[in-house]
């Protein structure tokens, strides 16, 4: 079908994980929070999270770079901002 116009492809949208809702609170992820270490073994880790807040006509949407169990207190920014050296890839929880 991408055929039919050069150029042009078929796209599909992410889909998160997980959700969930507390009040007007929103809170959902896009991985299911584990790796496998090189001895094969499961551990949890870090990964986005996405935080969207409702207070009254405005809706806030921040990101946070935790554990899906910290969600509701890990320190959440801007989502269009750079986490900065608030990521860090090489740390092993």
């Amino acid at each position: 079908m991408f055929t039919d116009i050069p150029g042009v492809y078929t796209t599909q949208e992410l889909m998160p994980y997980e959700t969930e809702t507390n009040g007007s609170t929103k809170y959902w992820r896009y991985t299911n929070g584990k790796q496998a270490d090189p001895r094969g073994n499961i551990r949890d880790e870090k990964e986005i999270i996405f935080k969207q807040t409702t207070e009254g006509s405005v809706v806030r949407t921040e990101k946070a770079w935790d554990f899906w169990s910290n969600r509701t207190s890990a320190k959440y920014i801007p989502v269009n901002s750079d986490f900065g050296e608030e990521r860090n890839y090489n740390t092993i929880q």
